[in-house]
């Protein structure tokens, strides 16, 4: 079936189109994306961590497309070091109210993942971009916190209330160390990184293993915040790729922790493919939002994040099937036909939105950097899969 979409992708250059798209967006002047071109015209950290992270992971967007000559890529990277501030994070910048002098956990966490592909990729400009990576890492356990009943959480920001513990940048957090420890255990640094870092940084994945399981063994979701009940599409997605990722990287921490990480990822891939039929004939809203609450002085108290769910959905799921992952008590071909039913109607959106994915901002439809980028990491993945051109070796 999906065989017939990749066709598709390849005879109407759907690749190269979106991310000419996409690079038409960057800012001459500094390098970074706007999170809502037309709508939000500052650059967003966010939303330029997003094109670094998503399209340059592996299987590379270099993979697919002719690039000669291109420098967007670079310009990005310059744009997120230059964004790094004095406690080692990054502010949301254009994403959020322009926010230029707070670090977020999220924003963050995704410029972390960002130059931590970039590193990978390109292994010989290591020195400039490190250092940078470390502080990155460090701002995330500073600001990490436990409660009386929580073994691990993240607030939005540092300095924000108890009451704003949220679980979308915990998991952003925890997919950020997750990489680290992958690429450190790779021995991609030039630099040396000690052993007391990594069991520091391995010691708190599986405290948010623990955290993350604890609602997939019992619900099978995640909801928006720890007071919440609402279902969070995107947090029960992220938390199960990054359960994935554990299994696949980290063999000692899943061997302590096999039989729930497994029971999890079931549980979640289960609520995932039970809301694909919903949300194809429109009984549940395309978007996930939650309501965060700020206090951040001559900023509005409050800001709305925005996720596409079928995008969300559609790129685990092509996660799993590029690299060959097995998961208990579901059929592979149930995880094919719902990826195919997603990508028949995101391709269907791209074209008629003239190669760009929308959210809905403020009531309104409008186009979406980070959406676009997050469907062609989509089709990347399900190129390497449909193709079978990467082992189950490949990171992805």
């Amino acid at each position: 079936m999906i065989e017939t979409l990749l066709k598709r992708i390849h005879d109407g250059k759907l690749i190269e189109k979106t991310y000419q798209w996409l690079i038409t967006q960057q800012n001459v002047i500094d390098g970074g994306f706007p999170p809502y071109p037309t709508y939000i015209n500052e650059s967003g950290i966010i939303a330029t961590a997003d094109f670094v992270g998503l399209l340059f992971r592996p299987p590379s967007i270099y993979n697919f497309i002719n690039l000669e000559d291109d420098n967007a890529l670079d310009k990005a990277v310059r744009f997120l070091l230059n964004t790094q501030i004095s406690d080692g994070g990054f502010p949301p910048g254009g994403d959020i109210f322009n926010i230029l002098d707070v670090s977020f956990i999220e924003s963050t966490a995704d410029s972390v993942i960002a130059l931590l592909t970039y590193l990978r990729l390109n292994q010989n400009k290591h020195t400039e971009i490190e250092l940078p990576i470390l502080r990155g890492i460090n701002y995330l356990l500073k600001t990490k916190r436990t409660t009386k009943s929580l073994p691990i959480i993240w607030p939005s920001y540092d300095k924000s209330d108890e009451g704003n513990f949220r679980l979308f940048p915990t998991i952003m957090a925890l997919v950020a160390l997750e990489l680290f420890a992958d690429i450190s255990d790779e021995q991609l640094f030039s630099m040396t990184i000690g052993n007391t870092f990594i069991k520091k940084i391995k010691e708190t994945i599986s405290s948010g293993i623990t955290l993350l399981v604890s609602f997939l063994k019992e619900r099978r979701s995640l909801p928006f915040s720890i007071s919440d009940e609402v279902l969070s599409i995107t947090n029960t997605t992220n938390a199960v790729g990054f359960l994935i990722s554990v299994r696949r990287y980290q063999k000692k921490i899943y061997a302590e922790k096999k039989h729930d990480i497994e029971l999890s990822i079931s549980n979640g891939i289960k609520t995932i493919l039970d809301n694909v039929s919903s949300l194809l004939s429109q009984k549940i809203d395309v978007m996930d939002e939650e309501k965060v609450l700020l206090n951040i002085p001559g900023k509005p108290k409050e800001y709305t994040t925005t996720f596409r769910r079928e995008v969300v959905i559609s790129y685990l799921l092509s996660h799993i099937i590029a690299t060959g992952e097995e998961i208990e008590n579901i059929k592979k071909s149930n995880i094919e036909e719902c990826l195919y039913n997603l990508l028949s109607r995101l391709l269907n959106l791209i074209t008629s939105n003239k190669n760009f994915l929308e959210e809905r901002r403020v009531g309104e439809f409008v186009p979406a950097t980070s959406a676009t980028s997050l469907f062609l990491s989509t089709i990347k993945n399900s190129i390497a899969g449909g193709c079978r051109e990467y082992s189950s070796n490949t990171k992805i």
